[in-house]
């Protein structure tokens, strides 16, 4: 269902978050090429996810556009088997490492760029934070093998120092005159808290 300030472009849903934050990045120095090879690796990231998920019988019902990224909306129906879920969260990044290692040794210099950019999203889509993939698949994993309760402050705990620590990081850098880990830091903060709000039955729904 389409929510209030979001484009249907078929089964892709674009909300106006994800066309301002486009918009300010393209305005950026080197906005434009760095905005085309990112677009080519959550390309790979997210057909990973897709391609995995339909392989193992999963619906995919679209591809939803926003500020905090691109967010496939696979429904997780009761009785999934754990490894389904991992292996559909573990895709994403495992294409765009294969894409980096298949790309490194060959001579274009834009083979170079794109091979960096895919393991630059697989690294950074592998932090335990929600709602990045490495977020989502700790919480699999504590589900696995905790009770419900514990994995959930088990999975916050971890959460909130990893994204603390960047925030602190962050915030030593702006101090210095760079303000991109601040500004990307206070993203994955955004992301957690909204995540947090969350119920434990929503659908798992694997992030760019």
């Amino acid at each position: 269902m389409r929510r209030p300030g979001e484009l249907a472009l078929g089964p892709v849903r674009v909300t106006s978050g994800f066309l301002v934050g486009s918009a300010l990045w393209l305005l950026t120095e080197d906005g434009p090429g760095l905005t085309a090879l990112f677009f080519l690796a959550g390309l790979a990231h997210e057909l990973g996810h897709a391609l995995t998920a339909l392989a193992l019988g999963l619906p995919v019902r679209g591809l939803r556009l926003g500020l905090m990224g691109a967010e496939l909306d696979i429904p997780c129906a009761p009785g999934v088997p754990y490894w389904k879920e991992l292996a559909v969260l573990s895709a994403g990044p495992l294409a765009n490492f294969a894409l980096a290692g298949l790309l490194a040794p060959l001579r274009p210099a834009w083979c170079g760029l794109l091979s960096g950019a895919n393991l630059l999203l697989a690294l950074f889509n592998l932090l335990p934070i929600p709602p990045l993939d490495g977020g989502a698949l700790l919480r699999l994993c504590a589900d696995w093998a905790c009770p419900t309760r514990q994995a959930y402050c088990l999975t916050g705990a971890v959460s909130g120092a990893a994204c603390g620590f960047l925030l602190g990081v962050g915030g030593w850098f702006a101090l210095r005159g760079n303000l991109s880990l601040l500004l990307l830091s206070l993203w994955l903060a955004a992301g957690l808290l909204r995540e947090g709000g969350k119920c434990d039955c929503q659908p798992f729904r694997p992030m760019l």
